[in-house]
């Protein structure tokens, strides 16, 4: 009744007609893991997996951190926006049934929620949860359950009646002889981004999670007010003068578009994961400064 006062198209008959459905997820190997991440209508999970098989072949270890290596940098930045804006996953989204087709106009700014928890006997749950839109976009309740109008669930077009809409989430897991090592995911713009530098930085060069989670990092999809997002990178403030310069002036000779964030921005997501030592089995977690966040024990 409240979607039809404003002239909305949803009816009861859409919720009856409703199937929730169960995906396997996504599997990939790095680095002799075993990388599980959400399934489409997730497309950030396939994002993240072939990010991974495409720097697999790469000896990153050997190039140093991003923090130290405007190479390393240059690579994952690479990297991400190769799967992030190319067509390739087209073929595994439409055997999911997935929409995947270019959106009409600018993208609503999103809104979004990760959480990781590993209990006491080791199992792991890495669930995002995200409205896609800013707080408070309408003030709509309906029997007290607020109605956010998540517009950017819709990012690659309105999906037609029957479809399933793109959503970019990607919660992820890696495991090390089938037993889990690391859970993770982030909300923003920039989740994969986000994601696929954290687990790098983890895996290859072995740092704790928390020093991780403070090291400067490049975004995803730069905002300019004439055209609205662009492909390309952002890039918060923090890195080695030499490692910024470096990486700037690789970036742009290759006419890349780059924005500057400052320092810790919410635009490149939020680690939120959690490590389990495979020999001690201590979990390690750290709450990222970008965004509200916590890490607790019980």
């Amino acid at each position: 009744m409240e979607c039809a006062r404003g002239g909305g198209v949803i009816s009861a008959d859409d919720f009856h007609a409703y199937e929730p459905r169960w995906y396997e997820p996504v599997r990939g190997t790095y680095r002799g893991m075993e990388v599980v991440a959400s399934a489409p209508p997730d497309d950030g999970g396939a994002q993240l997996i072939d990010a991974l098989a495409l720097l697999e072949a790469r000896d990153v270890a050997a190039m140093g951190p991003a923090t130290e290596s405007a190479e390393t940098l240059e690579l994952l930045a690479d990297v991400h926006n190769q799967v992030y804006y190319a067509p390739a996953r087209a073929g595994r989204n439409a055997a999911s049934g997935m929409v995947d087709r270019p959106g009409s106009g600018p993208v609503p700014s999103p809104g979004t929620i990760h959480v990781t928890v590993v209990d006491e006997q080791r199992n792991v749950a890495s669930l995002t949860h995200s409205h896609m839109a800013s707080p408070w976009v309408n003030g709509l309740f309906a029997e007290g359950t607020q109605l956010s109008a998540g517009g950017s669930f819709f990012q690659r077009g309105m999906p037609a009646l029957g479809e399933r809409a793109t959503v970019y989430l990607a919660p992820n897991m890696v495991l090390a002889h089938g037993r889990p090592v690391l859970a993770s995911g982030s909300p923003s713009v920039s989740l994969v981004a986000c994601v696929l530098q954290s687990l790098v930085h983890v895996i290859d060069f072995g740092l704790p999670i928390e020093e991780v989670v403070a090291m400067p990092r490049f975004g995803a999809r730069p905002h300019e007010p004439e055209h609205g997002w662009l492909p390309g990178v952002t890039l918060e403030h923090g890195f080695p003068a030499a490692v910024d310069a470096e990486f700037r002036r690789r970036w742009t000779a290759r006419g890349g578009w780059l924005a500057d964030l400052g320092p810790w921005h919410s635009l490149t997501g939020n680690f939120d994961g959690v490590t389990i030592d495979p020999g001690s089995g201590v979990l390690r977690a750290c709450a990222d400064p970008r965004r509200n966040g916590a890490a607790e024990a019980f």
